[in-house]
């Protein structure tokens, strides 16, 4: 565990113990392991590791684009060029004035290349540009005619390249904007165009789409949101009608992205590219900066001191000072083979925070706690199908996704993902851990995991979803997740899948080598523990089998995002499915232990009906009805309230007083005692 020097102050940060001179701190230690890597004649900052797939050039530059995020802001707000590390005083400004021009000279060694289609270069230029837009007093202004000449003209080599049609788009936006911002020639077309079109990925609650396919993940906070707000503060005026929105979803955006930090500073490790580590947070000064946050400062601050505290003592930073290849610590299983050395610090746009003025709010107010700390909570995003789960007795945080989908299956394919838990990423005979997954089987060996999550319906506390299989879209896997207290139930009901078998697992228990986990087996549950973390899962339905915690592919060890040993347990059903038949678990863990026989009598009576749909009646008398598929016109009685119609979920008060009713079509209703919900008229 790796701690900085300076003592914490619990007087202003009494959540964190960091102010803005532990963050100083930080800075000079990843600024001093960058500038001992810097080799200026190769236009490179030399961080060891595995290369990107994108070849060497591309690494170079990205190694130079991505330390700069960190240097741009400090010389933004610096009266000064220079700064003093452990190894000395160093100019910034001129060490990367050398790098940039090395990287742009066409007949240099260093040459990084021009721009060609689809290439990783638009990515690095967009954070070249806006690098050289913050720190122009110190480096831009000081080159002479013909290196400015020169370094626009490698911009401007992106001009009319093809891009992906994701969150790219906004990186060949801002080549063009900060070019037009420096006084050089750009293309005004492209640049409208371009932020037309990541306008029209806007999906709703503050969250935009990631391209053609719904994908929304942590790209929202570290790209998509920022860089909309950087233009809002450099061009916005020019386009009045866009401007205003894009600040308003901002804040829409961070209204629920502020429940996702843990009280250990972590969030739930879910999507790609999570070697980008406390770029997450890198939304919070932004939105501060240009005075349309919902967040408080002191929680803002506290919120991203306690990220880059968490990953600082959890082992990113490397013992030569530099961010290593992983989440945690190094960990390549984790790393897209788009990332190389210099990846890691995308980390890096976390010191937007310097573009602050020392006396801002956000460095001098006293920290308020965390989401999570004030209380227990459940908030539904419905935009992004996700809901979002915070237990304050442990302090940990859930994701549930039911709507992203990507390539990279096991990054969003699992119903939730934990703040502390993390889950199993690597592979073993072909096939991936069923962890927090269902997961269809033709022979008991091939785990086939959902790919592509269809988003059906998400409101507090439920979420809807179905899943088809990648090569025959005729099987079909609907699944309802009710959210209660600090468990979960899971409904799934299969279409065309009598092929198969299936698996369901709980969460992944990660804990540390040497560490002998406490593996227990009820008569319809399974449950494990380690340290202060604890897995839980019990068959309600359609199983007979049970899997008791074991190592993925019979060995615990690196599996684990996070921990370094990890067990799964689960459920099989050894016998083919039939067609639309119910199968249901009750999942539960936590940061927390608790006693897996008092969890199970959570759930006091699970009946699948005649009809199809779902009875449940938990421990408090709150009854709940389901149905998992396409929803038929169903009539019954809950806790005396009378429903009917094509309902997708109800939930009826203990006490009888009110049921909250979700019906197939979306609309939402409270029917209170003495009520009828009478079927509607054809």
């Amino acid at each position: 565990m790796r701690k900085l020097k300076l003592k914490e102050n619990r007087e202003l940060s009494p959540y964190t113990g960091w102010t803005r001179q532990h963050w100083d701190e930080l800075f000079c230690t990843l600024m001093r392991s960058a500038v001992e890597h810097a080799q200026v004649e190769r236009a490179a900052i030399a961080f060891p590791g595995r290369a990107s797939s994108h070849g060497e050039d591309s690494d170079r530059l990205e190694s130079v684009s991505r330390t700069m995020l960190m240097a741009a802001p400090y010389l933004y707000r610096s009266k000064r060029s220079d700064i003093r590390l452990d190894c000395g005083p160093v100019d910034l400004a001129a060490l990367y004035r050398d790098l940039i021009l090395a990287g742009t000279d066409p007949k240099g060694k260093g040459y990084w290349g021009p721009a060609t289609n689809f290439n990783q270069r638009l990515v690095e230029m967009a954070a070249l540009g806006l690098n050289l837009y913050l720190s122009r007093e110190k480096i831009w202004n000081k080159l002479s005619a013909s290196q400015k000449t020169q370094v626009a003209s490698w911009l401007q080599s992106a001009i009319g390249k093809k891009t992906y049609d994701v969150n790219w788009i906004l990186f060949n936006m801002f080549i063009n904007l900060f070019l037009r911002e420096l006084g050089q020639d750009y293309s005004a077309e492209e640049l409208d165009r371009y932020l037309d079109r990541m306008d029209f990925w806007f999906s709703g609650d503050g969250w935009y789409r990631d391209g053609v396919h719904d994908c929304y993940d942590y790209y929202n906070s570290w790209v998509i949101q920022p860089y909309f707000l950087f233009w809002a503060w450099v061009e916005g005026q020019r386009r009045p009608e866009l401007k205003p929105r894009v600040l308003d979803r901002a804040t829409r955006f961070l209204e629920s992205y502020k429940y996702l930090f843990a009280a250990n500073g972590a969030y739930p490790c879910y999507g790609r590219s999570m070697v980008y580590r406390f770029a997450a947070v890198s939304i919070f000064p932004v939105a501060q900066m240009l005075g349309i946050s919902p967040v408080k400062p002191g929680q803002a601050r506290r919120i991203c001191s306690g990220n880059l505290k968490y990953f600082l003592e959890s082992g990113a930073v490397g013992r030569g000072g530099f961010l290593q290849m992983g989440h945690l610590g190094k960990y390549l299983p984790i790393v897209e083979p788009y990332s190389g050395p210099g990846s890691p610090y995308w980390a890096a746009k976390a010191f937007w925070a310097y573009l602050l003025e020392d006396n801002d709010p956000f460095w001098t107010a006293r920290e308020l706690p965390a989401e999570v700390e004030k209380q227990s909570f459940s908030v539904a995003v419905p935009a992004a199908g996700m809901l979002i789960r915070g237990h304050s007795r442990s302090g940990m945080v859930e994701l549930f996704n039911q709507r992203s989908k990507h390539h990279v299956m096991k990054k969003y394919g699992n119903f939730s993902y934990s703040s502390h838990h993390g889950f199993e990423i690597t592979q073993a005979g072909g096939t991936y851990c069923y962890d927090n997954s269902f997961c269809l089987t033709p022979d008991g060996k091939l785990f086939i995991q959902r790919t592509r999550p269809y988003h059906l319906k998400t409101i507090k506390d439920f979420s809807a979803s179905f899943q088809v299989l990648p090569d025959d879209e005729t099987v079909r896997v609907y699944t309802n997740i009710i959210l209660k207290d600090d468990f979960q139930v899971r409904v799934h009901r299969a279409y065309g899948a009598e092929r198969f078998t299936a698996v369901e697992g709980g969460m992944s228990l990660g804990y540390e080598r040497g560490v002998a986990p406490e593996v227990r087996s009820g008569p319809d549950w399974e449950y494990a523990a380690a340290g202060n973390l604890c897995t839980f899962i019990r068959s309600l339905a359609g199983y007979d089998e049970a899997l008791p915690a074991a190592g993925h592919g019979g060995d615990p060890a690196g599996n684990n995002v996070l921990w370094p040993n990890s067990v799964v347990p689960g459920f099989r059903r050894t016998r083919p499915l039939s067609h639309k038949e119910v199968l249901a678990v009750m999942v539960a863990y936590d940061a927390a232990v608790f006693d897996p026989e008092e969890a199970a009598g959570k759930v006091a009576r699970f009946e699948v009906l005649e009809n199809g749909g779902v009875l449940i009646v938990f421990a408090d008398g709150e009854a709940v009805f389901t149905q998992a598929g396409v929803p038929r016109v169903a009539a019954l009685a809950l806790n005396g309230i009378e429903i009917a119609g094509d309902i997708l979920c109800a939930r009826a008060e203990p006490d009888g007083s009110s049921c909250r009713i979700l019906m197939a079509d979306g609309n939402q209703r409270v029917l209170h005692a003495n009520q009828v919900n009478l079927l509607p008229e054809d």
